[in-house]
């Protein structure tokens, strides 16, 4: 770890994955910055919010300048978000995305720039496990947004500044969006028992997704900006694959009883496989998921309130 990293500046952190990030990296004794348009519920001394539009760079224009690391989270991070609210998905994605690397763009300090990406850039591979060296064909307007981030930033660096891209595969944990309508299949499985509606399964529910915890999540993208190692492209993945029948049982068996399911259309955008290899970010960062599934969905619904 890089001893002389002690400021991370997290957009986006006080969201589901940014509070968890913000939590490690304060965990580990570094002074943490939050640019959020939401209220944080963090409090801790060597922590700041600064509450703006993370495109706004004018509203923390010196913590970029010192800060040894920006996490950048900031996102509209719903597939089906992205379709319905297409421009406005593009402005948080990837305008967002360009302003930010536009502002340090003149920086004289060693700074790494970490991107949180997504495995829908992959599109659907099959049962083929994705690295990092697969193809991508992204099949939504998300992965799309993602992809081109991905291209710009490395397009756009200096040698001041290296770039870590990491690809979260299906991320969940304490803390997921309870409001969101857009919300991953764990919270609206969980959601649909504790309100005793029917599960509902898009197609036959054989599609998989490769589940990874917060948690784990958090510790990677805290490696990545602290570490010392080359820039790069890394999955954080489980590299476990799971049909999201399989999670319905898992799901019911944590509730204690069975669930009418229901089955729905699958819609055209989704990925029908997803696995993530996830070799390269063990071998450069030393990183590996270490949550047991099971014990960390039992954790997840025992945290909601």
């Amino acid at each position: 770890m890089n001893e002389h990293a002690r400021l991370l500046l997290i957009t986006g952190g006080s969201g589901f994955i940014g509070q968890h990030c913000a939590r490690e990296a304060l965990r580990r004794g570094f002074s943490v910055v939050i640019v959020d348009l939401k209220p944080g519920q963090l409090r801790a001394p060597n922590l700041r919010y600064i509450q703006c539009d993370a495109r706004d760079s004018s509203a923390f224009a010196s913590e970029l300048k010192t800060a040894d690391a920006i996490i950048h989270l900031a996102a509209t991070v719903n597939v089906k978000q992205c379709e319905t609210e297409l421009e406005v998905s593009y402005a948080n994605n990837v305008m967002t995305t360009i302003a930010l690397r536009s502002a340090i763009r003149s920086s004289t300090k060693k700074q790494r720039f970490v991107f949180a990406s997504s495995a829908a850039v992959y599109g659907d591979l099959g049962h083929a496990q994705a690295s990092e060296d697969s193809p991508t064909s992204p099949l939504s307007n998300y992965g799309l947004q993602k992809l081109f981030s991905e291209r710009f930033l490395f397009q756009n660096e200096h040698p001041q500044l290296s770039t870590i891209v990491l690809r979260f595969f299906n991320v969940f944990g304490p803390g997921m969006d309870r409001t969101s309508p857009y919300s991953g299949v764990i919270e609206i499985f969980m959601r649909a028992c504790e309100e005793n509606r029917p599960l509902t399964i898009r197609g036959s529910g054989e599609q998989t997704r490769d589940f990874v915890y917060v948690g784990d999540v958090a510790r990677a993208v805290v490696d990545a900006a602290t570490s010392d190692s080359p820039g790069g492209v890394f999955n954080v993945a489980s590299g476990r694959a799971m049909t999201v029948n399989e999670l319905a049982d898992m799901i019911e068996s944590i509730y204690g009883r069975p669930f009418f399911r229901r089955n729905e259309e699958f819609g055209g955008f989704e990925i029908m496989h997803s696995r993530g290899d996830s070799r390269k970010i063990q071998t450069v960062l030393g990183w590996q998921s270490e949550a047991n599934f099971g014990a960390s969905l039992r954790i997840t619904r025992e945290t909601r309130s």
